[in-house]
């Protein structure tokens, strides 16, 4: 198994925690959390930062929020392109969900040339792998009130089974 460097601990409460045996389960976990904040997407962006091992569910997990928006596009992980967009329209409201992997990233300014800015506006969604190099700037959007910041970790139980605690 495979880590990369500079993995966040994530407390865990047995309130937020899910277990999850297949694929499918993983993205009906991610429909469940994106749904209890969705109404604070026309005052926020909403970011779920992804915590995990390689082939761990980040991925199933990204589409799960996918799924939530009703994005019919297939996504897939951004890993080596680094960013990937999709519009989506929910009950009226229209927004561009963005899934991140920064881990090839060597800082976290670089995303600042890659729109960082336009992609933290009300009513975006954003799916962050490796978050910590561009946690900085997040804590301070998170102190401004500009985001909802959610802290996802999906852990290997088995080969099929996860656990995903969220906070």
């Amino acid at each position: 198994t495979t880590l990369r460097r500079g993995e966040i601990e994530i407390l865990e409460t047995k309130s937020n925690s899910f277990i999850s045996d297949s694929e499918e389960k993983t993205k009906e976990i991610a429909k469940k959390i994106i749904k209890k904040y969705s109404k604070l997407l026309s005052r926020k962006a909403l970011i779920f930062a992804l915590q995990g091992e390689l082939g761990s569910g980040k991925t199933q997990f990204a589409k799960g929020l996918g799924s939530f928006l009703k994005i019919k596009e297939n996504i897939i992980s951004p890993t080596f392109v680094i960013i990937r967009e999709y519009p989506f329209k929910l009950e009226k409201k229209q927004g561009i969900f963005f899934h991140l992997d920064t881990w090839r990233l060597e800082k976290g300014e670089e995303l600042l040339d890659l729109g960082l800015k336009k992609m933290f506006e009300p009513g975006n969604v954003i799916a962050i792998e490796w978050l910590q190099k561009i946690k900085p700037i997040l804590d301070n959007l998170q102190r401004q009130n500009k985001i909802k910041l959610t802290w996802i970790s999906i852990k290997y139980l088995t080969e099929t089974k996860r656990k995903i605690n969220y906070k």
